[in-house]
């Protein structure tokens, strides 16, 4: 074997192994999944003037209940059609695929995630979280525009009342994701940025916001006058989201993707087979997700 071809083997192991230890980019596709806000599959129940920003999903279950008072907009409700059993399979995936991600550091059960703070998308794309974590005050995410950050927590993932979570640098809500072992429980009044996939349920407490989506996979989703606004696919118009025309917690978080809704010409879409977004070819099957480690 001559020296070029080894150099050449060398070169790219070691290039290989640097990827391993440093996913330039750690962000995980959703698949289908991308086109929904919300995805449930036992119940998703609502208290209040929910808004949410996109479609509402539920398979296997059936009961959607509290939309409205809730508000769907840009989506409909989506209950066991091709598209939510389609986005169900593709999120299975895409938690298994984000569970397989290499750490780039690794922290204890019951780390306080604001003691991170604040924390470089670049030097620490994936955090993971042997058992459980919290968030008991603010927490800032520098990174630039292209940059990402998974937090994989091997247990439940905890919000304190009124904690925060803001972006600096110009990097985007839509790359952050959150993988949740267990089950994902947003404090009164906090604000969580990203796509949080949780093993069991999500709720989300009064007041709540989230600049991103909230995926349970296999739990119930509970939501109590929220904002569920992503970063991404939908068109941005001249005003922020709001709530019965008031400013929500967190609004600078989706500021960058603004709405446009006034209160008279919002609706309410009851269930239906129906949906105005693109439908997705039927799936095989169901896989289930491998719990994260």
């Amino acid at each position: 074997m001559n020296s070029k071809l080894l150099f050449d083997l060398a070169t790219l192991g070691a290039a290989l192994l640097f990827l391993a230890s440093n996913p330039a980019s750690a962000k995980i596709s959703l698949g289908t999944a991308q086109n929904f806000s919300v995805l449930g599959y036992s119940t998703i129940t609502n208290t209040g003037p929910t808004v949410v920003n996109g479609n509402v999903g539920l398979t296997p279950g059936s009961s959607i209940t509290g939309f409205p008072p809730g508000t769907i907009l840009n989506g409909a409700m989506q209950i066991n059609n091709v598209a939510a059993v389609q986005a169900k399979t593709d999120i299975n995936s895409a938690f298994t695929n984000l569970n397989a991600l290499p750490c780039s550091a690794t922290f204890g059960g019951g780390t306080d995630i604001a003691t991170l703070s604040p924390i470089n998308a670049a030097a620490t794309p994936v955090l993971c979280f042997t058992s459980s974590a919290l968030v008991t005050g603010p927490v800032v995410i520098n990174g630039v525009p292209g940059d990402t950050i998974v937090f994989k927590i091997a247990s439940t993932l905890t919000t304190s009342n009124n904690a925060t979570m803001t972006l600096a640098g110009g990097m985007s809500c839509d790359q952050v994701q959150w993988g949740v072992g267990s089950s994902a429980t947003i404090g009164v009044n906090s604000t969580v940025v990203g796509d949080i996939l949780a093993l069991a349920s999500i709720s989300l407490n009064t007041g709540a916001s989230a600049a991103g989506r909230a995926f349970a996979l296999n739990g119930a989703v509970t939501l109590d006058t929220n904002v569920v606004n992503p970063c991404s696919n939908f068109a941005p118009t001249a005003s922020s989201l709001a709530i019965n025309g008031t400013a929500q917690p967190g609004q600078l978080l989706t500021a960058a993707i603004p709405i446009t809704m006034p209160k008279a010409t919002r609706k309410a879409f009851p269930p239906s087979s129906g949906t105005p977004t693109a439908q997705a070819a039927a799936p095989p099957g169901l896989p289930s997700a491998a719990p994260l480690r």
